[in-house]
């Protein structure tokens, strides 16, 4: 069995082997982020000074020096505009999204050739990645305080749902922390592991994870220390920050009849909403004030103001549950994971639908980051005594658009990873000399519904009739969940291979 405990420079060392080569796992979270390490028989989750294990995912640029964690998540209030909060919902998003989703942020934006977002604070453009590394340092300076040498090998969790574009941004914000990533790995899969080595669990596991910003559910198989995942979907806009949102509309139009566009006033209402939230947790009602308005919200209310979502992530698993062609009856445990999982509401709305008592005896703050720190360690050491076999799958299906705006489907959602497809197409008219090859991801047929994630042509076709020219286009997915194109012309053997990049359309 694996125990889990956390550890700071105040605390007693985590029993390592002289010269041993350590390595971390990370849990990039929307609202929190956490570090871990992992040996034979113990994770331990490194805390700060204070002995706090999560680090708010929250950077403040008010001065030359970027502020992280607590001292910026106090600052979020009176300073707004600089504080960015959230980012990871940012993350690969377009600004017309962003606008869209959440259009009452304080925060400057632009546009870049990329179409994602960038923030534009103090005269400086920062982009996703830029934000994002300052959090993996501040992780980083943790292990350097504790352990006395540089952090290296890591392995980053990232959500289910995260198409190519947002793995590749997350990858290169450790890179620019200086950091050797080992390998993403899936939340949900990462809470198996943890759970599956901890408590020895075997059968078909249902991972529930509400987090911050995400919400991800995946079925997986676990047999003679096999970890298979057989089907996984989720939403990039379905978590704890909607959940505030939600709530904040509520206070202000039922019961505060306060409409201002004074910024840090509407920080300072979403900060009390989410306060409100965090104490209906373990009271059925709260009494507050707020600017001379007193108020009382129940816990009743809150339930029905927040339904919506819970509606949202039952429905989603209906669909993952039909897609990894088992009926619910079949699910021998459902595991708990995400903060938003401690709100009494959904985890009774959870066992009603899945009829069975979930677990939650691993904190769901700090499994997926326990199971993140097992994988690094199995890569590190390479030992047989916790190893796995992992068998992970891809959350989206990836193709290229075709004739009439249509997306011709190359590798499809839930298929193993890792994986290589190849299809064939042809030129559409006569002397045709290039070819514009659009990748996109995501289910629908029709291009305009789906995630477009580059663009490249592929010239110097020779000038035959129409249909005479064969391309053939191969799709390989790795063990990350990335992706790498190539494409050649059959008869003269001109190729070109592109890795999806996000600063590239």
């Amino acid at each position: 069995m694996i125990t889990i405990k956390r550890i700071n420079k105040n605390s007693q060392k985590f029993i390592t082997q002289e010269n041993d080569i350590i390595s971390f796992g990370i849990d990039f979270g929307t609202t929190y982020s956490l570090i871990a390490t992992a040996n034979l028989t113990d994770v331990a989750i490194i805390s700060d000074s204070k002995n706090r294990a999560l680090l708010p995912s929250i950077v403040n640029y008010s001065f030359s020096k970027p502020i992280v964690g607590w001292k910026a998540r106090n600052m979020s209030v009176n300073d707004p505009i600089n504080t960015i909060t959230s980012i990871k919902r940012f993350i690969g998003s377009s600004l017309k999204e962003i606008k869209k989703l959440y259009p009452d942020l304080p925060y400057n934006f632009k546009s870049n050739t990329s179409d994602t977002v960038e923030f534009i604070i103090n005269n400086t453009v920062l982009n996703t990645i830029d934000i994002s590394s300052q959090i993996f340092n501040t992780l980083k300076n943790r292990i350097i305080t504790l352990f006395g040498q540089k952090i290296n090998r890591v392995v980053i969790t990232v959500p289910a749902n995260f198409n190519d574009t947002q793995r590749q941004e997350i990858k290169k914000s450790a890179q620019l922390a200086n950091l050797n990533v080992l390998r993403l790995l899936n939340e949900p899969t990462a809470a198996a592991i943890a759970y599956g080595l901890h408590l020895k669990k075997k059968g078909i596991i249902a991972i529930y994870d509400l987090g911050g910003g995400t919400f991800d559910i995946s079925i997986l198989n676990l047999h003679n220390r096999v970890f298979e995942v057989l089907s996984t979907s989720g939403s990039m806009n379905l978590g704890g920050d909607d959940i505030d949102y939600l709530l904040l509309k509520y206070i202000k139009n039922k019961i505060i009849p306060l409409h201002s566009d004074d910024l840090s006033l509407q920080k300072e209402l979403l900060n009390l909403a989410q306060s409100i939230k965090i104490q209906l947790s373990f009271k059925h009602y709260v009494t507050t004030i707020f600017k001379s308005h007193s108020f009382c919200i129940t816990r009743m209310e809150f339930n029905n103001v927040i339904q919506p979502i819970v509606l949202k992530t039952l429905n989603i698993c209906k669909h993952v549950i039909h897609d990894a062609k088992i009926s619910i009856e079949n699910i021998d445990h459902v595991i708990l994971v995400g903060g938003s999982t401690y709100i009494p509401i959904i985890r009774q709305r959870v066992m009603e639908y899945f009829k069975k008592n979930p677990l939650f005896s691993i904190n769901p703050d700090e499994v997926v980051v326990a199971g993140s720190a097992i994988q690094a360690n199995m890569l590190t050491k390479k030992n047989k005594v916790n190893n796995i076999i992992l068998l992970d799958v891809i959350s989206q299906s990836l193709g290229i658009e075709v004739m009439g705006n249509i997306v011709e489907k190359i590798i499809y959602k839930n298929t193993k990873i890792p994986i290589s497809q190849t299809r064939e197409f042809t030129t559409f008219k006569d002397n045709q000399k290039s070819i514009l090859i659009h990748i996109v991801q995501g289910e629908e047929s029709s291009v305009f519904k789906c995630k477009s994630l580059s663009r490249f042509v592929l010239k110097n076709i020779p000038e035959k009739p129409a249909g005479k020219v064969i391309v053939i286009v191969k799709f390989q997915i790795d063990v990350d969940g990335l992706l790498s194109i190539t494409a050649k012309i059959k008869s003269t053997k001109i190729e070109q291979k592109i890795f999806i990049d996000s600063n590239y359309t």
